[in-house]
């Protein structure tokens, strides 16, 4: 409960717990909630693309976490850990259809005892979908998806002290044609552009879309929609029993590129493309040792080194051939690297008090040093918005922030815990992507103080309730916003700094009537406002208690589940749930109230299937979004769509329509 994610700009998904979170399409910014894969951290937004399969388990820390993972969050952490070697034969297989997309999906994964000391698993991944977006103009549903990945993972035990596990993965993703539309258009400018080229525009939220380039009205054809990703991730674990003390090396290495074509006239005409191309290295190093487990004292201490080069580039303008009238002329050209160095130091302890009595603290002291570089070349209308700037080196941005936490855990028996915590966990700044002047590329660092009152009840029989109540107060906040800039307008993301807040309780829990059947239920609250008018120092955005963009005020899930033994080894099981969540914005309240809202919904999904324990085959019927339902899940101004309230034009993406989908497993 309280998670929320919602595509971008680019392939990038926004990522908040309990309404905080970075909500911007800058590229080059570490989300407030980081991911972690099997221990790497893999802080750029980008790294949510890597697909998902055979996965072991998924931990989620809501709020800042400044020890229990090797690199600092500001906001929270999603931790997803891959299945690992076993001393066991195995194999798992999947394949699914899914209707209305026409996607097939298969991935599968292979466990192998080489030996005694030896073990590997291989696990690959591979889907295919035609999309939902429907390409009036080409006669085609987009965006045409394929993924590919394959993960080899070898665990060895060369003594018994010491155990290591090397794992590498490969994601290949190629993607042709564009999920964003126009959903907006009330002053008729899109609908307009469409007339002078002789071609309708679609200007109605209906997940159809006019998109293309070609050479229509007196331009020159030009690349269609794409978007590609290439990922190589490295990790070596190795674990040392020094008594009874377990001393732990990680050492990882990531890379990947993504270059990517989008149409931004939404014509079928080539007149305002952007093409970016992303890439980025990351290598880590970690030590840490842990004391033994189960006694009065338990504790964890290491060093964390973290160095990552991030490359982006950005090309968009307007066919150089254009005669229908369309308001950009020109090509801006620029690239933005910017250098990552971290060294970390953090410790952490539990201490049994009393019987049923814990107390529990840890620190982290941290030396990030951010360097960056800047060019861009513009000519034509676009060099207004965006001026030609000389090769500029910023001045390097160090900072060595003390973050900490510290909680306390009451059990007065086996069944039901109470706690408290307060936490404070950092960011470091950056630099802009693609900024207007080289003095204003610079954002400064975030600070979350997090502050949570809770108690889990174990109700026996797969009965339980767990319930909190949270107060997170971050200062400096890197908050995106829209700017238009020029005139003609173009829209531009840009970074300011604000002070936020978000509060609210949240509660979840299961109840099992029949011994067959569960019920399971949660709801948050959580209240994110502006603590202040942003920016102060220009005309504002966000006025002091306007609410946070993608960050429903209300959200939940209700569900059901039923699995029954019916004989011969054979079980039937069904569930169904529904996930619902307030209104939310996409855009700030005062320089845009006629954007497109994240409208409050429900979300039917429900399954239907039947399983032999005994020969591991398993068959589903899934169907999510029953009933259909459609909403913006994100939405910006379309540069120079329009001016005045109610007269400008938005793009964006709609949710995914109903799916239906086969599913066969086969286990062993």
């Amino acid at each position: 409960p309280g998670l929320v994610m919602t595509p971008g700009v680019g392939g990038l998904p926004g990522t908040t717990f309990r309404g905080l979170g970075s909500n911007t399409a800058i590229f080059s910014l570490e989300s407030s909630v980081a991911q972690y894969v099997d221990g790497i951290y893999l802080g750029h937004a980008r790294n949510y693309v890597s697909p998902f399969y055979d996965v072991d388990r998924v931990e989620m820390i809501k709020g800042t976490q400044s020890t229990l993972l090797g690199k600092n969050t500001s906001l929270g952490a999603i931790s997803i850990v891959n299945k690992r070697p076993t001393d066991e034969f195995g194999y798992t297989l999947r394949f699914v259809h899914s209707f209305t997309i026409d996607g097939n999906r298969a991935e599968g994964a292979v466990n192998i005892p080489l030996s005694d000391t030896v073990q590997l698993r291989a696990a690959a991944f591979a889907s295919q979908e035609e999309g939902f977006m429907y390409n009036d103009f080409k006669d085609r549903s987009e965006p045409r998806l394929t993924d590919l990945s394959g993960r080899l993972s070898l665990a060895f035990q060369p003594t018994e002290t010491i155990d290591a596990t090397l794992i590498y993965q490969h994601d290949r993703r190629r993607s042709r044609g564009q999920v964003i539309q126009v959903l907006t258009d009330p002053g008729g400018v899109i609908a307009a552009r469409g007339v002078a080229i002789g071609r309708p525009v679609n200007v109605v939220a209906d997940r159809i879309n006019s998109a293309g380039s070609d050479p229509l009205g007196g331009t020159i054809a030009g690349p269609d929609t794409m978007d590609d990703q290439d990922t190589n991730r490295l990790n070596a674990i190795v674990n040392f029993e020094i008594g009874d003390h377990t001393l732990t090396s990680q050492t990882s290495y990531v890379r990947w590129d993504t270059p990517r074509v989008t149409d931004l006239d939404f014509t079928a005409a080539n007149l305002f493309n952007l093409v970016d191309r992303e890439r980025d290295r990351i290598f880590a190093q970690e030590l840490r040792i842990a004391s033994p487990g189960g006694g009065t004292l338990q504790y964890l201490a290491g060093v964390y080194f973290y160095k990552n080069k991030y490359i982006y580039d950005r090309t968009f303008g307007s066919s150089p051939s254009n005669t229908v009238g369309f308001p950009f002329t020109g090509v801006s050209t620029g690239q933005a690297v910017q250098k990552t160095q971290t060294i970390s130091a953090f410790v952490s302890a539990t201490v049994e008090l009393l019987d049923g009595l814990k107390v529990s603290g840890g620190a982290r002291y941290t030396r990030e040093k951010k360097e960056g570089t800047f060019f861009r070349n513009s000519t034509g209308a676009l060099a207004g918005p965006f001026p030609t700037l000389a090769f500029a080196t910023y001045t390097p941005k160090i900072t060595h922030p003390l973050d900490y936490d510290f909680g306390l855990q009451y059990k007065p028996n086996e069944d039901l815990l109470f706690y408290a915590s307060h936490s404070k966990g950092s960011k470091s700044g950056g630099f802009q992507d693609f900024p207007t002047t080289i003095a204003g590329a610079p954002y400064s660092p975030e600070t979350a103080y997090s502050t949570e009152l809770g108690m889990k009840w174990n109700l026996r029989g797969g009965n339980y309730v767990t319930a909190a109540v949270f107060n997170t107060l971050v200062k400096d906040f890197q908050t995106g916003y829209t700017s238009a800039v020029g005139n003609p307008a173009v829209s531009q993301t840009v970074i300011g700094n604000s002070d936020i807040r978000s509060r609210g309780f949240e509660a979840n829990g299961a109840f099992r009537p029949l011994p067959n059947l569960k019920l399971n239920a949660s709801i948050v609250y959580a209240k994110g406002i502006f603590l202040d008018d942003f920016p102060v120092a220009t005309a504002a955005v966000a006025r002091k208690g306007d609410p946070l963009t993608r960050a429903p005020r209300w959200s939940g899930q209700v569900g059901i589940d039923y699995d029954k033994d019916v004989g011969g080894g054979l079980n039937v099981f069904a569930g169904a749930s529904v996930d619902w969540a307030s209104t939310a914005l996409h855009q700030f309240i005062v320089p845009q109230p006629d954007a497109p809202k994240l409208e409050k919904h429900q979300l039917f999904d429900a399954k239907i299937g039947i399983r032999d324990e005994d020969d591991g085959w398993e068959f589903a019927v899934i169907g999510t979004n029953l009933t259909d339902k459609r909403y913006a899940v994100f939405a910006t101004s379309v540069s120079a769509g329009g001016t005045g309230v109610g007269n400008r034009a938005f793009y964006g993406a709609i949710n995914r329509p109903r799916v239906i989908a086969l599913q066969f497993t086969l286990k062993h």
